[in-house]
């Protein structure tokens, strides 16, 4: 099973006018929702040529999660021709400021034929044979000069269970999250970081088939944690190709 890791999206609609919080949150990025939509679609099909055979999208997939950005998110992955049961999303901060339940409404909505492998409820496993996906929605409803992620005792709890699981011990098990676990510099972990990446990071310290897959930091990076591996995909909103992880925990981006 060849998995394409694909990350930050930061869907625009084209008929949408920018507010003021999408212009403060898009600071460096061009307003041009039609070319991130191009972008995207360009990944994805990299990915396919390559021999994707499913689809992981590890968060902020919109801008400020408006139905709207939904909405044109839900047409790419369609347009593109994805089916349902090759992909699977996880929501960013990005995907939770225009309101408390978007991520929910947005399953319920605009996502409703891709949300069977989404991150809903604590514990959800997506399995694909030789790989488990555990898809984790970290995310909380905050102000957008905030970009945190949170565990919630709930999800924590639920993640040690499944990382546990001894009937998992002898496949891959990525688990999808979009903040890194591991900690931001001083007071800046408050404001940009994983509110429990500690607890994560021990709960997949000494699994060698635990790889902890995210985005948000908008460049690929690779880790070591204990035995365990922590990969993070650099930004499609910028170009960047999707990340391939084959059987044997191989991470590249195919050129």
């Amino acid at each position: 099973m060849l998995v394409a890791h694909l990350s930050d999206l930061h869907i625009l609609e084209t008929a949408e006018r920018p507010r003021f919080d999408v212009r403060f949150v898009s600071l460096g990025r061009r307003l041009d929702a039609r070319a991130r939509i191009e972008s995207a679609r360009a990944a994805i099909a990299h990915a396919r040529a390559h021999g994707a055979e499913h689809f992981l999208f590890t968060g902020d997939l919109t801008e400020t999660g408006t139905v709207a950005q939904f909405e044109a998110l839900a047409r790419l992955l369609h347009d593109a021709g994805l089916e349902p049961d090759e992909v699977t999303l996880v929501p960013g901060n990005h995907d939770r400021y225009s309101a408390a339940n978007g991520w929910v409404d947005a399953l319920e909505g605009p996502l409703r034929a891709y949300s069977t492998n989404a991150a809903k409820e604590p514990g959800k496993v997506v399995d694909l044979g030789d790989t488990v996906i555990l898809p984790v929605d970290a995310t909380f409803h905050q102000p957008v000069t905030r970009s945190a992620g949170r565990l919630d005792v709930e999800v924590e709890e639920a993640l040690a269970t499944r990382i546990g699981d001894p009937h998992f011990a002898a496949r891959r098990v990525l688990v999808a999250i979009h903040h890194p676990p591991h900690p931001r510099p001083g007071p800046w972990h408050w404001v940009d970081g994983l509110l429990g990446g500690k607890r994560l990071l021990a709960m997949a310290a000494g699994k060698p088939n635990v790889t902890i897959a995210h985005g948000h930091l908008h460049r690929h990076e690779v880790r070591e944690h204990e035995g365990a591996r922590v990969i993070g995909a650099a930004a499609v909103v910028d170009g960047a190709l999707p990340l391939f992880m084959g059987a044997r925990h191989e991470l590249a981006a195919i050129a």
